[in-house]
């Protein structure tokens, strides 16, 4: 990710030249939103390769899969026991309460429980809940910060455990680890004018190729994979299991930053 940081100037440059984008932010502000979209993103990238998983490897599951991408993502992540990796599910929990707490419509509609994916605060809340029940010294702070009460932080102890433990088992019966997986293809298709901030932001972090790196050298792929940036038309990412495609939408990146930026503002003291 080391282009990110080389590229900051030229990003920001293309990100506050619009006007439609706020110019009271201080330069630290827009670092700190720019690497808030960067994490954000990558959290969505592991949720895809959760669905990769399940796909590739035919694994067995009960509830929706939706709910599983994110339990996957989330595990990835926390078994890495890297301090970079934290900050990832920090901001994305973070990214949920700021997308539930923008919705302008108080009333729950139907379709919001019937979805095929938890309502946005459940999501940064079940990513807590697992960060604190994996190291409850480390991040007891975060989840009272957020509201999860005692109780339920000692119980996110054995969800952790039950979850880490299934993990692990489904690693070993269906997952392979050798060194002749299938590789996977990085591709960044060019953006449109309205979105090549939220372009140049997503490439030049490398999040695709550290990523498809780390996936490479861990797990055994047993079909070719594509990990795609492009233009959707919509704030959405997917996977493809027709193409072995994971799709990251440039929109998406450009919607964290929305979000990051509308709550500095908000609350200008932090």
């Amino acid at each position: 990710m080391k282009r990110f940081f080389g590229a900051l100037v030229f990003i920001c440059s293309l990100v506050f030249s619009s006007p439609s984008y706020p110019q009271e932010l201080t330069d630290e502000q827009t670092q700190e939103a720019i690497t808030f979209a960067q994490r954000a993103a990558t959290y969505v990238l592991y949720h895809e390769i959760g669905h990769l998983f399940v796909a590739q490897y035919e694994l067995p599951i009960l509830g929706r899969e939706e709910d599983v991408a994110d339990n996957i993502a989330t595990l990835m992540l926390l078994l890495a026991e890297d301090e970079d990796k934290d900050n990832i599910l920090l901001d994305s929990a973070h990214s949920w309460f700021l997308s539930n707490d923008s919705a302008t419509d108080d009333v729950i509609s139907d379709a919001e429980f019937y979805d095929s994916h938890s309502l946005d605060i459940q999501r940064a809340f079940q990513i807590i809940c697992l960060m604190v029940g994996a190291d409850p010294a480390l991040f007891a702070e975060v989840a009272t910060q957020v509201g999860i009460d005692d109780d339920r932080q000692e119980s996110c102890q054995f969800d952790f455990a039950q979850l880490t433990n299934n993990w692990l088992r489904l690693s070993e019966a269906f997952i392979k680890k050798t060194n002749e997986g299938a590789k996977i293809e990085v591709i960044y298709e060019p953006s449109d004018e309205e979105f090549e901030y939220a372009a140049a932001i997503f490439q030049n972090g490398e999040i695709l190729e550290f990523v498809a790196k780390e996936i490479e050298e861990n797990y055994s792929l047993p079909a070719p994979a594509r990990f795609i940036g492009k233009n959707c038309g919509t704030a959405n990412a997917y996977y493809d299991p027709s193409k072995n495609d994971v799709v990251m939408c440039y929109e998406l990146t450009a919607r964290f930053l929305d979000l990051i930026v509308e709550d500095m503002l908000r609350y200008p003291e932090g």
